[in-house]
């Protein structure tokens, strides 16, 4: 992930988080690679998504593509939403230090830039004030980053799972020599796997080649037997998941893939790694955006 040698294992799936009523839930790794909850059950269309949780009590549907009603407050059926797009630094980690600054308050998964400090609207959304910072002697990543949630499937070998910066993603898609270069059908390509949900659905995504893979030539659609020769090599899936908007839901789904970073833009967003077809780039966007969450180690 960097030119020093860093190298990274990635999660097992997108991360997900599983509400419930009194602002408490779980959270967990997507079964499958290839998983996204979108806007709503499958269906067999593109604006669904390929995974639907609402069979173990959580709520999808609206409450799944949009957290907060138009007041900007969360109702219990908010909290208790299945979810896998995320503001920026949303984890609800809390700084517990009795100095802590206001934007040390990481916000729950179900809250939206619409939410308010001392009554009034939060412009800087989620995570710690960019200005502030320094002053409080926060690194950019102090509180932005998914790994320091509790309850996540133990990384092994004395390792924490957390998020990429912005430099790391960057590098690992178009700054590596892997198969000759860097860019698409070197060390990324986009695809389509034929997944095993129940509809039988193709999921788009980009496909991320490990160090040291050599790339088959000449396919961009897998079957699944293919696809899990590839996982096992070490191959990662990224799901275009779209993205979630604090005002109008869910969209894009399988058109592009946000994933977060830990890296700080402005002083009211945050980088994210944009995989979408032919491009692989990060850009910066309002913290308050719902975004994907992939973990590494």
């Amino acid at each position: 992930v960097d030119a020093s040698g860093t190298t990274v294992e990635f999660s097992p799936g997108n991360l997900q988080y599983l509400g419930k009523s009194d602002g408490t839930g779980t959270w967990r790794f997507a079964e499958h690679q290839w998983d996204y909850m979108g806007d709503g059950p499958a269906s067999g269309t593109d604006n669904k998504g390929n995974v639907d949780l609402s069979s173990l009590g959580y709520l999808a549907g609206m409450y799944n593509t949009r957290s907060g009603n138009a007041g900007g407050s969360e109702t219990a059926d908010d909290k208790a939403a299945a979810r896998d797009l995320f503001g920026w630094g949303c984890t609800g980690f809390q700084d517990t230090r009795s100095d802590a600054h206001t934007y040390q308050k990481n916000y729950q998964p179900y809250s939206t830039s619409t939410s308010t400090v001392n009554n009034t609207y939060n412009k800087y959304g989620y995570g710690p004030d960019y200005v502030s910072s320094p002053y409080y002697n926060l690194t950019v990543e102090n509180k932005s980053d998914w790994g320091c949630v509790t309850g996540l499937p133990s990384a092994g070998e004395g390792k924490s799972w957390r998020t990429l910066s912005k430099a790391e993603w960057a590098y690992l898609f178009n700054w590596r020599t892997v198969n000759g270069g860097g860019g698409e059908g070197k060390s990324w390509l986009r695809a389509t796997i034929n997944s095993d949900a129940s509809d039988g659905s193709k999921v788009k995504g980009m496909l991320l080649y490990p160090d040291g893979y050599t790339a088959q030539t000449g396919a961009t659609s897998y079957t699944k037997a293919e696809w899990s020769a590839m996982e096992s090599a070490g191959v990662v899936f990224l799901p275009y998941a779209g993205y979630r908007s604090s005002v109008d839901g869910v969209t894009w789904v399988q058109r592009v893939g946000y994933y977060w970073s830990t890296s700080c833009g402005k002083a009211d967003s945050a980088s994210f790694m944009d995989v979408e077809p032919g491009l692989a780039q990060p850009y910066s966007a309002g913290r308050g955006m719902g975004a994907t969450v992939r973990l590494v180690r």
